[in-house]
This record gives structure tokens, sequence and C-alpha cells, in this order.
């Protein structure tokens, strides 16, 4: 990976600042939520780790991240109505 490449033709490693985050984020809104999956995969809480891997793999699967982001969106829901007054 030349980086010094890619650099010059305005990739860079983080956004260099929030507007920027921000025009990122609605740009690419599957490649957001990806990112946001693959780096959650270990939570500390099973249930929530389970669910987060179930999204990964379905991505990784090919299935539509559309669908991938509706059920996973779902299923924290639901999780945290059932967990909402837990310690």
């Amino acid at each position: 990976l030349n980086q010094p490449r890619l650099r010059s033709q305005g990739f860079r490693e983080q956004p260099s600042s929030p507007a920027q985050k921000a025009e990122i984020e609605a740009k690419y809104p599957d490649a957001v939520f990806a990112v946001v999956i693959a780096s959650s995969l270990f939570n500390h809480n099973r249930e929530l780790s389970e669910i987060t891997q179930k999204a990964y793999f379905s991505i990784l699967n090919g299935e539509n991240i559309a669908s991938v982001r509706f059920a996973y969106d779902k299923a924290t829901d639901e999780y945290w109505k059932r967990h909402m007054w837990d310690d």
C-alpha cells in the first residue's frame, strides 16, 4: 500500500475535521456501519456481542447491508428494552 500516493489522492487515515467526518458518514453510510460493526465485535456483554457478530458475519456473507442494519437495529433495540433497568 503506497501511503504517500494515497494521501496525495485525498485519502487519509482519519477525517481531518468533524465536518469531514460527517461528510464521509453521509456519503458512505453502509461503510461506516460495517466499520462500526467490525470494531465492536467483542463487546463486554455476551448478548450484545452475539448480535454484533451475527451482523458482521451477515455482511461477510454478502447479505444486503440495509437488511443487516435493520436486523441489527431491531435486535439491539429489543435488547435495550429488556435490559433498560438492569444494574
